[in-house]
């Protein structure tokens, strides 16, 4: 939101949360919970964040005809809007210690959600090259069975001796080559 949108607000907000879990992860060895008055402190920043955000954002004036339906937000608007109602939420983990920093199990559920579908993406690509290979072999199968009497021969040479062999018939027609020429020039 911060790059996209350019919203100083949401800047501050992160680090403002930040800094509260860095506040909660100090505190968790000596207390089960933050003192009232550094909750005090820290929702009082979180509204003026808020509140600021809100001032950069304002709601969008009514149109002038009547239309039917909510009227538009921006996506920044809609992030406000979203903090603001569910700030008990969103801190959460200044409140109890057992809640992490990062409890938000939809966007989890979400995250194995793309895994699984990348996955069947990757199988069904598997299959589809698995099928292309298999169109592939019968194709070869079937122009074998065009010449059945056809006689298949495996080339067991190392490839140092393929190495020799073309060298070899190299000589050969370069021999080959020199006594046409001398037969052209004669």
């Amino acid at each position: 939101m911060q790059e996209q949108h350019q919203q100083v607000w949401a800047g501050a907000t992160i680090g403002l949360l930040l800094e509260i879990k860095a506040e909660v992860e100090r505190t968790r060895p000596s207390a089960d919970c933050l003192n009232q008055e550094q909750l005090r402190s820290f929702e009082a920043r979180y509204q003026i964040l808020l509140n600021e955000g809100y001032a950069e954002n304002p709601l969008a004036p009514a149109p002038a005809e009547i239309k039917r339906g909510r009227r538009k937000k921006t996506k920044p608007r809609n992030l406000l809007e979203r903090l603001d109602h569910h700030r008990g939420e969103a801190l959460a983990f200044m409140y109890d210690f057992n809640v992490p920093f990062d409890n938000n199990r939809a966007e989890r559920d979400i995250r194995m959600m793309k895994v699984q579908q990348k996955i069947a993406e990757r199988e069904k690509a598997a299959r589809d090259s698995q099928s292309k290979a298999d169109a592939i072999d019968a194709a070869v199968f079937d122009l074998k069975a065009v010449n059945p009497s056809a006689i298949v021969k495996i080339d067991t040479r190392s490839p140092d001796e393929v190495i020799r062999s073309i060298e070899e018939q190299g000589k050969i027609v370069a021999k080959s080559l020199a006594t046409l020429k001398s037969l052209l020039e004669s």
